[in-house]
């Protein structure tokens, strides 16, 4: 599969925003306006040099060794290996570490991608048929969507799509629901969290670990060294833009994705909230392909035929299925139409509700992260821990390092 040059910004820019782009207003909510506005940019302008850097020390690298193509584990530990004495002897080590690192981020971004449409179609579910479950229910039903779109291996014709999809679907929402009767800007505060804003930028800017698989794929890949920075640049203006307008809308009540904020009464609303999904689907593929490609690389399996690849890959498309917190969802919009329509409750008991759910979704949002990133770790930990002991049991102990070594895998041992 190749790609053109001309591909590779619009290919980038689908990898970076994903679902990220419908959850910037909630980062705005949760870091203050004020952190947001600062250290967005800043963040950006730094990935932007970060992949420049990146790109320029890739192709050295193959010009200085004569190799066609590296991925990221591949580059840490030629460059290593060809580094002073006393660091060629972790090259192996931190081969296994860039792989378990890129594996974690794609992979946990594949779990996220899963609550996104989870989420968003129990939405649909509250409002048609009035009924709230589970969130694990509804992940394990979009299972279903995401296999079918995962044997497409047109990743190309997807993330055109995708893009087409995502675009219709932000023009929608804020052309008839974010900009329309925005409040006063001075009745909304915030409190200042610049460390919250740091870790939620970089979490969001997640197109980094398909710079060098893009890159590997293209036609005409030197071009896209001022490609790809100048997307990440153009992405930032649009995140903070953007986030800033749902934020403005919203205040501090908006939703961890934006157009779970809309009523599906609406038209409008319920075209949004459909096109999002769909685009967020056609990301997906990609994503996980990126996330599985890092684990088979660490696995180096001596068995590579199909139906043993294929196992693999059902299992690591169902594992972030299970990684659901396993509460219903709190649908305050589909909820309160509920109850307007019903006439069972009165408006006293609607406001206790509201407030009551908010109290909810707080105390359970560090939980679900916790959660959700302590099992991603522990996989991806446990999967290495066995290449980590034949690491160290190929050489005899005979320094400080190697001794610093054995303690640290004993203590990863222990900790599992």
């Amino acid at each position: 599969m190749t790609f053109k040059s001309t591909r590779a910004g619009s290919l980038n820019s689908k990898t970076s925003m994903g679902f990220t782009v419908f959850a910037m207003p909630y980062v705005f909510a949760q870091t203050g306006f004020k952190s947001a506005f600062a250290l967005l940019p800043l963040t950006g302008i730094a990935l932007a040099a970060a992949v420049y850097c990146l790109l320029k020390i890739y192709y050295r690298l193959l010009y200085r060794h004569r190799i066609p193509v590296l991925t990221y584990s591949q580059m840490a530990a030629i460059t290593f290996q060809n580094g002073p004495t006393h660091l060629r002897e972790i090259s192996t080590l931190l081969e296994i570490i860039v792989e378990s690192f890129q594996f974690l981020s794609s992979y946990a971004l594949c779990s996220i991608y899963m609550k996104f449409i989870g989420q968003h179609l129990a939405q649909f579910a509250t409002h048609y048929q009035n009924v709230v479950v589970s969130n694990r229910l509804w992940i394990l039903i979009s299972l279903v969507p995401v296999f079918v779109m995962c044997l497409i291996p047109a990743f190309n014709a997807l993330s055109l799509i995708g893009i087409i999809l995502q675009l219709a679907a932000i023009v929608i929402a804020y052309a008839f629901h974010v900009t329309v009767d925005l409040p006063d800007m001075s009745s909304i505060e915030t409190e200042n969290n610049p460390f919250l804003a740091f870790a939620l930028a970089f979490v969001l800017f997640e197109g980094f670990t398909s710079v060098i698989p893009l890159e590997n794929k293209m036609r005409h890949p030197k071009r896209s060294v001022y490609i790809m920075p100048s997307c990440i640049v153009v992405l930032t203006a649009v995140y903070t833009t953007l986030g800033f307008l749902g934020f403005w809308k919203y205040g501090e009540s908006v939703k961890p994705f934006l157009v779970l904020n809309f009523s599906l009464d609406s038209s409008t609303a319920q075209a949004s909230n459909m096109l999002a999904t769909a685009s967020v689907l056609c990301t997906y593929p990609m994503q996980f392909n990126i996330s599985f490609h890092a684990f088979w690389e660490s696995l180096k399996p001596s068995r590579t035929d199909r139906s043993f690849e294929t196992c693999l890959r059902l299992t690591l498309l169902v594992a972030p299925a299970g990684d659901g917190d396993g509460e219903p969802t709190p649908n305050i919009v589909a909820q309160d139409h509920y109850m307007e329509r019903s006439g069972s409750c009165s408006v006293i008991d609607s406001n206790r509700y509201k407030a009551d759910v908010k109290l909810t979704e707080r105390k359970l949002s560090a939980k679900r992260l916790l959660k959700s990133s302590s099992v991603q770790f522990l996989l991806a930990l446990r999967a290495h821990q066995v290449r980590l002991i034949k690491f160290y049991n190929t050489k005899p102990r005979q320094n400080f390092k190697e001794n610093t070594l054995e303690f640290l895998i004993k203590l990863n041992i222990t900790l599992i």
